[in-house]
């Protein structure tokens, strides 16, 4: 019948109603894509950017980052990114060690009338450190979780908090190393609507293992140098003594030393150990390499003593860097400055007297003891010799012990000219050398 459409006739994809229906599913479809670029960029569960799970292995997110905001009583407020990593996995404090990156937080707030909030520098609770027994490098960062902040002053008549933005750059490592690169951000007054106890508890700690000055942590602070500048291309010795204030005895085997980077000067050697005087003291030891032709001139070395678990003090080292045309002095280290105060008065003779009976005893030792009766026979064979021979050979052997003992003082003399602190037996304490 009339109007009705042919069995063998073909569909009219260029009619009006598949024009309609071709412009209805490109409008749900930028429906659809407008809805999805409108959400945020970063893998988030919670309502906004506030937080962000991300640097994914093997499918499974390996941090969890989300944005804190914990108000004082004096009106600050401490903001910041949470970071909880994945068992086994770890993220660098801002001094990496011998390999990795340092993580990166940038904080910034403004409020409604588009005033910016200022906000202090990034507070690093003392870290942890990791060694990797494969290639010896050892490294600082942190595990489990940690709150990387700054202290934002808000203005006292301000009633809006509003906006906090945080763009975070960071490595996350276990046996492989993950970088990524997000950012968190969110309303203020959002962030400390609901603050739970988890929140609340991470704060804590984070005060908690926040650096302190010596006098805080209840100990006083020496510095020494090698020599009293630092040239291009120079090695210098550094020392810093820790001494408990009380009755207390610091213990080296809880201590840790974590330096902080310095432009244009190489740590060779970082050591903590029992002060070299006081027992209850620590000494912490660094062997320093300067750049040959620095570009920044460093005058202090900064770094975090961690005592025990529970204290850590911030230490600062001045050093003094010149030109290599400048000259420099030795400096002896503070424990022979008091050794030789304290001789003070002493007659050589007496000196000889206790060198002499330091010498016989030394004569009983094992590996000194068997050689004397060799010895002795090589003396009786003597009796029967020419008077001019057993001379030769009496002035021989003296020469020999005299040669020797002032060839190990011209190298002890040397080093010390050249920076570094030794002394009689000082080979004793490389571990290259005892083991």
């Amino acid at each position: 019948c009339a109007g009705e459409r042919p069995k063998d006739a073909k569909p009219d994809w260029k009619g009006p109603m598949t024009k309609r229906l071709l412009a209805l599913l490109m409008f749900i479809g930028s429906l659809l894509l407008v809805q999805f670029a409108a959400q945020p960029t970063l893998a988030s569960r919670d309502a906004g950017n506030f937080r962000y799970e991300g640097a994914l292995h093997e499918g499974a997110p390996t941090i969890d980052a989300r944005l804190v905001v914990q108000q004082d009583a004096d009106g600050s407020a401490r903001v910041g990114v949470a970071l909880e990593m994945a068992p086994g996995w770890h993220v660098y404090w801002k001094n990496p060690g011998d390999s990795g990156l340092p993580t990166e937080v940038a904080l910034s707030a403004v409020v409604t009338g588009g005033e910016a909030i200022e906000i202090g520098p990034i507070l690093w609770p003392t870290p942890s450190s990791f060694s990797d027994g494969d290639t010896g490098f050892h490294t600082y960062g942190y595990e489990g979780r940690v709150f990387l902040h700054a202290v934002a002053q808000y203005p006292a008549s301000s009633t809006d908090l509003g906006h906090l933005r945080a763009e975070v750059d960071l490595v996350v490592c276990r046996e492989a190393c993950i970088p990524d690169r997000f950012e968190l951000e969110g309303a203020v007054v959002d962030l400390i609507k609901d603050e739970p106890e988890w929140q609340r508890s991470l704060v804590a700690e984070t005060v908690a293992a926040l650096p302190v000055t010596s006098t805080e942590a209840g100990t006083r602070t020496e510095t020494w140098a090698s020599r009293d500048a630092l040239r291009p291309a120079e090695r210098i010795e550094l020392g810093i003594a820790v001494f408990p204030t009380s009755e207390e005895s610091l213990d080296v085997r809880s201590a840790a030393f974590f330096p902080e980077k310095i432009s244009g000067v190489k740590l060779e050697d970082v050591r903590v150990l029992t002060h070299p005087v006081d027992e209850t003291a620590l000494w912490v030891g660094l062997t320093a390499l300067a750049a040959s032709k620095p570009t920044v001139r460093d005058d202090e070395v900064r770094g975090v003593l961690r005592l025990d678990e529970k204290r850590s003090i911030a230490l600062v080292l001045p050093i003094r860097r010149v030109s290599s045309e400048t000259a420099t002095s030795a400096i002896a280290p503070p424990w022979q400055s008091a050794a030789l105060a304290d001789k003070e008065g002493v007659s050589w003779v007496f000196m000889l007297l206790f060198a002499f009976v330091g010498g016989l005893i030394l004569n009983l030792m094992p590996c000194v003891l068997p050689i004397l009766a060799l010895k002795s026979f090589a003396v009786v064979e003597l009796a029967a010799a020419r008077r001019r021979d057993a001379i030769a050979q009496g002035a021989g052997y003296a020469a020999g012990i005299f040669t020797s003992m002032l060839l190990l003082a011209v190298a002890v003399v040397a080093l010390r000219e050249a920076g570094t602190a030794v002394g009689w037996g000082f080979q004793l304490q490389a571990v290259s050398y005892t083991h």
